[in-house]
């Protein structure tokens, strides 16, 4: 494991991961994201939720949020990366 990076990321959850992939997406490749334990295989989702996106909210933000969620997810799928 590398002993320093320009960005350390605490917590390889959803928020942990998607900052380390839009980092990693406008350039920032000196990426380090490290969390307590072992990082098994979720199928995808965070161990609190089922992997479902709900495109209907009670906010106009939450619902373009989830349909950027959702286009996102479509494209690293079909790039053959877990989603």
């Amino acid at each position: 494991m590398k002993d320093r990076a320009r960005v350390v990321i605490i917590g390889a959850g959803i928020v942990g991961a998607s900052t380390a992939y839009h980092l990693a997406q406008s350039g920032c490749t000196d990426v380090l994201v490290v969390d307590q334990g072992p990082l098994f295989d979720t199928g995808g989702s965070t161990s609190h939720a089922p992997g479902g996106v709900f495109q209907l909210n009670y906010s106009k933000t939450m619902t373009e949020f989830a349909r950027y969620s959702t286009q996102l997810y479509s494209g690293l799928e079909s790039d053959g990366l877990p989603a």
